[in-house]
């Protein structure tokens, strides 16, 4: 079974592929911290000004399309 992030990243599974630190986030925690941290201000950032029901039909749209991306 093939699954990559850049695979989940196609099939519309996840929203983004977060880089880890060089070596792995266990050589350098506090920057992988960081980067998980910027990815979700930034998800947080797309949402601000939107609607619980504008959200809710946005991720069932997407729940529904996954893994139809090919």
């Amino acid at each position: 079974m093939k699954i990559t992030a850049q695979d989940l990243l196609k099939f519309g599974i996840i929203d983004a592929i977060i880089t880890a630190p060089a070596g792995g986030a266990h050589r350098d925690p506090k920057a992988a911290i960081a980067a998980v941290a910027d990815a979700i201000a930034s998800a947080l950032a797309e949402l601000d000004g939107t609607g619980p029901s504008d959200i809710r039909a946005s991720r069932t749209a997407k729940f529904l399309t996954m893994g139809r991306k090919i």
